[in-house]
């Protein structure tokens, strides 16, 4: 059985709900600063096996590179030291609540910040010849390319070539699919 991004995103999102109520725990051996970047330390550890297969085309963009650093100055730096310093001063009943808000408000800040709305349409319409990296599986109209050894059904990251191609499907401004009306 392949394992695709929705498992890593549930383990993910997992181990972000305990690491609140852990980091809570060990604040008062540790200092918010070092707790934090213990935390992100670990983060680090436990995806530095996978990122060194992950091409590195999809960083050459300009605004690529400029996103994944506010991600991690603002996701990695400041906001895991705020959230030590907060756990450390904030009380229980005022503790859960802003947790609890910041899941929305972090969903409602990528869709913002990424202009990705989800306005679900169809139409003909046409995908230029393109090279770039992301997940992807070979059974979305999308991906033709083969790989020995993987399944047509299995999720995967590599850099490949998009040929230009005209059809109609319903879509989601993304990646792929970036147009006006």
């Amino acid at each position: 059985m392949a394992t695709g991004p929705w498992l890593w995103a549930l383990v993910a999102a997992a181990l972000f709900g305990a690491s609140t109520p852990a980091a809570k725990a060990l604040l008062g051996a540790i200092g918010p600063f070092t707790l934090a970047g213990l935390l992100y330390l670990g983060a680090a550890l436990a995806v530095a096996p996978s990122a060194r297969a992950w091409p590195r085309a999809a960083l050459r963009e300009g605004a690529t590179r400029w996103r994944l650093g506010g991600a991690v100055l603002f996701g990695g730096v400041i906001g895991p030291a705020l959230l030590m310093l907060g756990l450390r001063a904030a009380s229980v009943s005022v503790r859960e609540p802003l947790t609890t808000v910041s899941i929305v408000a972090t969903g409602l800040l990528a869709v913002a910040l990424l202009m990705l709305p989800r306005d679900r349409h169809a139409h003909a319409h046409r995908h230029e010849r393109t090279r770039h990296a992301h997940w992807h599986r070979h059974d979305d109209a999308h991906h033709t390319h083969a790989h020995e050894r993987l399944p047509r059904f299995g999720w995967h990251f590599h850099e490949h070539d998009h040929d230009a191609i005209e059809h109609v499907h319903p879509h989601e401004p993304d990646l792929h699919h970036r147009h006006s009306h």
